[in-house]
């Protein structure tokens, strides 16, 4: 059943060349993209066959919710992407009195975790931190994780042993020296993400009101600002599948300006789709019809945030805006790829 590798004390196949779990219902989906592996329906069918007579297989994603992660002191599972070593474990207990497992790779990520369910308080100052004040944290920094899935239930990260080979930093002067120069580009990398961040300001200091509406800035929160303007950038020459798809928004929206007149839906429709108010009847029908330059405005911010979602979903859990789709959302999504 190549690519996929079972992992049966897991309940889970893994995709050895995308390095991820993926459940059965998405075996087909999975194969069959472009992108990925372009895989024939004739093969595809032959693999998903054999996947549905593996005994013990988790096939819904509510069955993620109670999946079972390998002990901090296994090794890393192989057919996964390289375990990473900067996460951050939280060293609290949950309200069952059992060890708190979650770890995330981004400060601000378990920050949010400790002030959420642990209460914590942050005793570091707003501002920019200075390189002479050093304030201790809770969590354990320096952890080795992996998840099964890129996304939704089951992308949890869990902690893993150490691969061979990590080399400690060595005694004496030359270890401090090397401690003192890891620490110095620490902070300067630091400073860097500090400028580069989004934050999410405190509301009464925000001066737009419209940015307090719409609440961007706490929906992005602690990613990369750079990062986040690359999902609305311009459609590029390898991007065959979002170009079909922004096409077909301008098809759509012609379609539509042909249809929202009088002789189709009927002049009663256009002024219940012109009320600006529900107890205030519009003075005037809706006009679907409007200059061109006007209608590539309006089209250009609506492909911006197909753009925005459709490369979002490509990006793993901690680098990507804090937005879900339904089971239903997601499915469709795929089946564009």
């Amino acid at each position: 059943m190549f690519p996929f590798v079972h992992l049966p004390q897991y309940g889970l196949i893994v995709c050895s060349e995308c390095q991820h779990a993926v459940l059965p219902s998405h075996v087909d989906t999975h194969l069959g993209d472009k992108k990925r592996h372009d895989m024939p329906k004739e093969s595809r069918d032959g693999i998903i066959q054999e996947i549905q007579g593996i005994p013990g297989l988790r096939t819904e994603r509510d069955e993620l919710n109670r999946l079972v992660f390998p002990a901090p002191t296994d090794p890393p599972i192989q057919v996964l992407r390289p375990p990473r070593t900067d996460g951050m474990k939280c060293q609290e207990r949950d309200s069952q009195g059992a060890q708190c497992q979650y770890i995330a790779c981004q400060v601000q990520n378990i920050q949010k975790h400790y002030r959420i369910e642990h209460t914590w308080v942050n005793e570091a100052k707003q501002g920019r931190p200075r390189k002479s004040n050093v304030i201790p944290v809770p969590w354990r920094s320096g952890v080795h994780c992996q998840h099964f899935f890129v996304r939704g239930p089951g992308a949890q990260y869990f902690e893993v042993a150490p691969q061979a080979g990590s080399q400690p930093i060595p005694p004496g002067d030359s270890g401090f020296a090397a401690a003192k120069q890891a620490l110095a580009a620490a902070l300067e990398k630091a400073e860097e993400e500090e400028r580069r961040q989004i934050k999410e300001p405190e509301e009464a200091r925000e001066p737009n009101p419209w940015l307090r509406r719409v609440g961007w800035a706490s929906h992005l929160a602690g990613l990369d600002r750079q990062e986040m303007r690359k999902l609305v950038d311009n459609i590029g020459a390898d991007e065959p599948d979002l170009e079909v798809l922004c096409t077909g928004f301008d098809w759509m929206i012609q379609d539509a300006q042909f249809n929202a007149v009088k002789e189709v839906v009927g002049l009663h429709a256009l002024f219940e789709a012109n009320k600006k108010e529900v107890d205030k009847k519009p003075s005037m029908p809706f006009e679907s019809w409007m200059d061109i330059t006007t209608v590539k405005k309006y089209t250009k911010v609506w492909k911006a945030l197909l753009c925005y979602v459709f490369r979002a979903e490509n990006r793993p859990p901690e680098n990507r805006p804090a937005y879900r789709l339904t089971d239903a959302q997601h499915t469709a999504l795929e089946n564009l790829r």
